[in-house]
């Protein structure tokens, strides 16, 4: 047994964890029940007490290749970041029969997803599922359902940080592992385009980003603080 305790790294207070592929964060999240929460340099910079209590007292795994380069300063090597619109796909490939719930997007959206998991993963336990606009309308009935329905993992793609709330306030109420995917469901479908590979592979993905959608730019700015930060105080 592989004690994570060892592998966490402490960045300007968030403790990260350190995961040496796929297989390994895919183990932990389908045999212990915590909060997975992507780190990116956005959260180093700008730490909320109630994001780090949540990533301190759960699991924080590398989403962004800046958080990577600040576990490299550390001296501590992981060879690539693993990012949450790959990891939910792993996680369901490893054991398909697990039992998952769903939250996020529009309910044409999530309509879709579940329609496009169920070719993908024929066997696939998908125990229930709801839109995210709908979501604080009916937050009570998702509660209700997740304890009738039991699902083994809740996937929460609302965007960060409100999908990092839903989930700390979810946990509360029903423990399974919890992972919260960003926009991963409208990259599943195909109505948002990945950035290529190659360019994932060198680490200018926040790049393309930026050029496929400027309002970004502001956000992006972070980037800056952040690697300057590595540099002079990380």
């Amino acid at each position: 047994m592989i004690d994570m305790e060892m592998k966490k790294v402490s960045l300007n207070g968030l403790n990260v964890t350190r995961f040496d592929s796929y297989a390994e964060i895919v183990e932990q999240v389908l045999s212990v029940k915590k909060v997975f929460v992507a780190i990116n340099p956005e959260k180093i910079v700008n730490p909320k007490s109630w994001i780090t209590k949540l990533v301190n007292e759960n699991v924080g795994y590398v989403d962004g290749v800046g958080v990577l380069m600040g576990l490299w300063k550390k001296g501590v090597y992981q060879k690539r970041r693993l990012p949450g619109f790959k990891l939910w796909l792993e996680v369901i490939k490893s054991k398909p029969e697990a039992g998952y719930y769903l939250i996020g997007g529009t309910q044409e959206v999530i309509e879709l997803t579940i329609s496009q998991l169920k070719i993908d993963f024929p066997n696939i336990n998908i125990r229930g599922y709801s839109d995210g606009y709908s979501y604080c309308e009916i937050i009570e009935e998702i509660k209700s359902e997740l304890h009738e329905l039991a699902p083994r993992v809740v996937f929460v793609a609302m965007g960060s940080p409100r999908q990092e709330k839903i989930m700390a306030h979810l946990f509360e109420t029903y423990k399974a592992s919890y992972i919260g995917l960003g926009g991963s469901f409208d990259y599943y479908i195909g109505k948002v385009q990945r950035t290529p590979e190659w360019i994932q592979r060198i680490g200018f993905q926040w790049l393309h980003r930026l050029i496929m959608q400027p309002k970004r730019f502001k956000r992006q700015m972070v980037l800056v603080k952040y690697f300057l930060n590595l540099v002079f105080k990380y």
